[in-house]
């Protein structure tokens, strides 16, 4: 299913106030409405106290009912194991997240540079998971208009491993959402780059997550 979350009406660059509310009212729909997986390739600015543990309680409320949610790890080409460097829901440290590095088509962290700045996918053993390239995804919507190009970001990444999340699913659909996570990780491709920079140290594996799926069955 497709929930839009973004508010309505706003000003060109004003702040979405509404976001963090829209998107608790989106998981909470999602997951009483019998989806086990759900990608959010995004996150809020809001530092509302109120509207963060709105967030957080309905995210625990997705893991109590069995539902992974996959989110990009941000690309500030920082490390979020830091506080002073958090994006929600991605800094929340709740089992039934899975964040998402972008990465190059060499395995490594996507990197660029703007003027002197170094950018691209943010970092965390501690909060990002596991790796998936998302260089040059054709897939885009501008000014309301589906117009595909060539993309990236940490944004495509993470719809990568939800297909697999989902792939494994429908082979062993009895899983808890531990198990469907363990599975992700135990089974992505070692890349030396990424070791001690995301939980896995690696890129995620359809093939061997398929393969470990089809043994539990």
């Amino acid at each position: 299913m497709l929930l839009k979350i973004g508010a309505q009406g706003i000003k060109y660059r004003a702040v979405d106030t509404l976001r963090a509310v829209l998107a608790a009212k989106a998981i909470h729909y999602a997951v009483d409405n019998g989806a086990r997986i759900i990608n959010w390739s995004g996150y809020v600015t809001t530092k509302d106290s109120v509207q963060l543990t709105l967030l957080r309680d309905t995210i625990e409320y997705a893991d109590e009912h069995n539902v992974l949610l996959v989110l990009p790890a941000g690309n500030d080409g920082v490390n979020i194991d830091l506080d002073k460097n958090c994006l929600y829901p991605q800094c929340f440290d709740l089992d039934n997240l899975i964040r998402v590095a972008e990465l190059d088509y060499n395995g490594n962290l996507f990197r660029y540079k703007i003027r002197k700045q170094i950018r691209g996918s943010n970092y965390g053993v501690k909060r990002v998971e596991i790796g998936a390239v998302a260089e040059s995804i054709s897939t885009f919507l501008m000014d309301g208009k589906s117009t595909y190009e060539a993309n990236g970001g940490t944004s495509n990444a993470a719809p990568v491993v939800t297909g697999v999340a989902a792939l494994v699913l429908s082979i062993s659909p009895d899983l808890k959402v531990s198990e469907l996570k363990k599975i992700l990780l135990d089974t992505a491709t070692p890349i030396y780059s990424l070791k001690g920079k995301i939980k896995s140290g690696g890129a995620v594996n359809a093939y061997k997550a398929v393969l470990r799926a089809l043994k539990l069955k």
